[in-house]
């Protein structure tokens, strides 16, 4: 069943389902296009109107845009950690083959981290040996944790999926490249940048 659970792992990056996919998910029209500008929700005041504190940079805990993406990001590393829990008793599987499900699991885990990071800044970072769910730490840059993870995707996915979707290693590349640029650690970024162009 973990490849279900991988599945359901994926399921996340496009957000909360019943409608909530455009502010949980990492499209990110709300939270990048709308808040910076490039696109305009329309009308002010008849429709979607927790759009417009958004649009006028006034965040409150009350809007339920603001939880959306809050509940999709950690729904999101909670299912990655849960693949990665499950993982650990699995019997019928190759080393390789966990390993591969291992860095697929951890390449959706960061990409939550990095979505909450974009967002909050300092958030709780949460893997799979987290036990304390009454809320963590957020006072701490969580950069690092999000680079480890993207490196052991990097390094350890193929090439090459066998599944349409599924995460590969120049897509833990690109991630990580762009997880750099956000730190301004640009010659790391550009050194990846250039092996990613060269393949």
């Amino acid at each position: 069943g973990v490849n279900g659970l991988l599945v359901t792992a994926y399921s996340t990056l496009d957000g909360l389902p019943d409608g909530a996919t455009q502010s949980s998910g990492a499209s990110n029209w709300e939270w990048g296009s709308m808040a910076g500008g490039d696109a305009y929700k329309g009308t002010e005041f008849t429709d979607r109107v927790d759009d417009n504190p958004i649009m006028r940079f006034e965040l409150t805990p009350s809007n339920p845009i603001v939880n959306n993406k809050w509940d999709g990001t950690y729904d999101g590393i909670g299912q990655a950690n849960t693949v990665l829990t499950v993982l650990g008793n699995v019997t019928d599987m190759t080393d390789a083959e966990k390993k591969q499900v291992t860095a697929e699991a951890r390449f959706i885990r960061a990409h939550h981290h990095f979505e909450g990071k974009k967002i909050w800044n300092n958030i709780p970072y949460v893997d799979e040996n987290y036990t304390d769910h009454r809320g963590g730490s957020n006072t701490a840059d969580i950069w690092p944790q999000i680079t480890a993870d993207f490196q052991f995707a990097y390094d350890n996915l193929d090439e090459v999926k066998p599944y349409r979707g599924s995460a590969n290693k120049w897509a833990a590349a690109c991630f990580l490249a762009k997880a750099y640029m956000f730190q301004k650690k640009f010659a790391e970024a550009k050194a990846l940048f250039t092996i990613i162009i060269a393949n």
